[in-house]
């Protein structure tokens, strides 16, 4: 795999857009707040899914919905089913450390736009948040 441009993301200027993060581990969505700092990206961390849930429908203009399939309390694929009735067009992209036989098997039973596997790749997140943010650089 081609290794990311160096700096190359700094170029992006996603200060009008509004990200939501939603994993219970700490150090990952702080890994995920470090790299896309120099974007400018807001970004909203919700450690559980009710909270996901509350953020969601209290928060106007959510650009973006990264989203743990493993939380405590509701699973991610329970809370992308909420979402979805709370907002069908959001793109929600399946952020995950598991296995895809296991994500495929309620796959099509949840409207997933995407999926991100950990540990992350600098690369994959910038392509798949470009793909849905539609920036034009």
């Amino acid at each position: 795999m081609k290794k990311l441009k160096e700096d190359s993301h700094k170029k992006i200027d996603w200060s009008n857009r509004i990200l939501l993060l939603v994993d219970d581990d700490f150090s990952s969505s702080s890994l995920i707040k470090e790299i896309l700092a120099d974007t400018k990206i807001n970004i909203i961390v919700a450690q559980t899914g009710q909270k996901a849930i509350l953020t969601m429908q209290t928060t106007e203009n959510i650009s973006i919905v990264l989203l743990d399939i493993k939380l405590p309390e509701i699973d991610g694929f329970e809370v992308c089913k909420k979402m979805r009735e709370i907002n069908s067009t959001i793109p929600i992209i399946a952020y995950t450390a598991l296995n895809l036989n296991e994500i495929a098997k309620r796959w099509k039973t949840v409207r997933f736009d995407d999926i991100l596997l950990k540990p992350i790749c600098i690369k994959g997140l910038f392509n798949i948040l470009n793909k849905y943010l539609q920036v034009d650089n």
